[in-house]
């Protein structure tokens, strides 16, 4: 997979942990991070390309830089202003986070997207994408109501809008 025309230049590196959760995240030294959790869960080449266009979707959009504006910018401020031992600086926190949350899922649907549209255009197969989701469903043990108290939609609400 390369990268898309705006990123072409950009020297990614993709590297891998030991952690056995499964996982991969994109860093703002333009480098991918998969777990060794998550390459034993992935069953092919496919799956992996889709996880990679998915980071490769977060540093497009970049994702890093627009969190930092909307959660960790506010809440630092937040603190400077109200100290961190107050129920006021607590409950504002904790709005701040819900709405990270919001934002989170979004950037998440967004670099799924992205991720689709990466595989086509290089012809690999995005059905990659929901075989990737269908693996998380079946690990996810969080019922899909309660969703929006996560940083990433509900697996089965990446699948519907995957297909």
């Amino acid at each position: 997979l390369q990268p898309t025309s705006t990123m072409s230049d950009l020297d990614i590196k993709i590297d891998k942990t030991k952690s056995k959760i499964p996982n991969a995240y994109a860093m703002a030294d333009y480098s991918i991070v998969f777990t060794q959790g998550l390459l034993d869960k992935l069953e092919n080449k496919d799956q992996i390309s889709f996880v990679i266009a998915h980071e490769l979707g977060h540093l497009a959009n970049k994702d890093y830089l627009k969190m930092y504006g909307k959660i960790i910018a506010p809440k630092l401020i937040l603190s400077i202003i109200l100290g961190s031992d107050d129920m006021l600086s607590s409950t504002m926190s904790s709005g701040i986070d819900v709405a990270g949350f919001q934002f989170s899922q979004e950037a998440e649907k967004k670099a799924d997207l992205y991720a689709v549209m990466l595989l086509k255009k290089t012809n690999k197969n995005p059905q990659a994408a929901i075989k990737v989701m269908e693996m998380f469903d079946k690990m996810d043990r969080q019922p899909q109501w309660a969703s929006w108290l996560s940083t990433h939609p509900h697996p089965r609400t990446r699948i519907n809008y995957l297909k």
